[in-house]
């Protein structure tokens, strides 16, 4: 059950000392919040069921994010909030937040789209980010850092985050049990520990709960560990796991590209495959 997923990965985003995470159901169907906030952490709502740019008067607080806000894109509607130079530009405070929740519920799909900005300043998160169910952070020739104060981490669960050439820095953990990440097309990736994979998700190897994929590109990472229910495919590209690759319950796949860590397999399913 993905609310199951959730539970997992916010424990995990909240360094295990999970307290007292709230549930809101604004649209009809439970979510976790994020329960990194301090009392005095305001929240900021997209509002907008339309796509929209980030600057426009779509906030629930009449005012753009900042760092000291919470920023969700949770709300019901087919939507893209765009973020491309001109917002770089125009208004630079707005783009550090301190948490960023993206997902949408079963009738709606929700993209924050980082569009063709450049590489020369982030969009940044201090704390942590999740992309939940129906919830994709697309980062397209721009770039993306997340400090990961507080025990924040990278969540996708059931998400997806997609990377089309540009830059991303995230000084945390990046957690994947269920969802998709994708880099494609040289972009370049700079991860804490990478965890793919819940450990007790699907056993089929060709249909994982959690699927990373490199094609083209660099990818360095603090560790890299493929956990039960997850895959990590090495199309092409350079990656590099500092402290090795380690597979605990499903597979690591090279089709191609160069991988400069050690890999260390307790369940027999690496696999070396030559591209035709």
């Amino acid at each position: 059950m993905q609310l199951k997923h959730w539970e997992v990965g916010m424990k995990r985003y909240c360094g295990r000392l999970v307290t007292g995470f709230w549930i809101t159901s604004t649209w009809g169907l439970s979510m976790l919040a994020l329960g990194l906030s301090a009392p005095a952490q305001l929240v900021n709502d997209w509002t907008n069921p339309v796509s929209a740019r980030w600057e426009s008067p779509s906030w629930s607080l009449g005012v753009l994010p900042a760092s000291d806000q919470t920023v969700n894109i949770t709300n019901a509607g087919y939507k893209a909030v765009n973020i491309d130079s001109a917002t770089f530009s125009g208004y630079p405070d707005s783009l550090t937040v301190s948490n960023l929740t993206v997902l949408a519920p079963t009738n709606g799909l929700s993209t924050l789209l980082l569009n063709y900005a450049g590489t020369e300043a982030p969009l940044r998160v201090l704390n942590g980010c999740a992309l939940g169910t129906n919830g994709t952070l697309d980062n397209v020739e721009s770039s993306f850092e997340m400090d990961g104060t507080n025990g924040g981490e990278l969540l996708v669960d059931g998400g997806s985050f997609i990377q089309d050439g540009g830059l991303t820095l995230v000084n945390a953990a990046v957690f994947v049990p269920n969802g998709n990440f994708d880099a494609t097309n040289n972009a370049n990736l700079t991860l804490g520990q990478l965890t793919v994979g819940s450990g007790t998700g699907s056993t089929d190897p060709y249909n994982p709960d959690a699927v990373f994929t490199q094609d083209d590109g660099s990818i360095a990472a603090q560790s890299i560990d493929i956990e039960q229910g997850g895959t990590y495919h090495l199309v092409s590209g350079l990656l590099y796991g500092i402290n090795g690759t380690t597979c605990t319950g499903c597979p690591f796949v090279q089709y191609g590209g160069t991988n400069y860590g050690n890999i260390t397999t307790l369940s027999a399913r690496v696999s070396t495959c030559v591209a035709r």
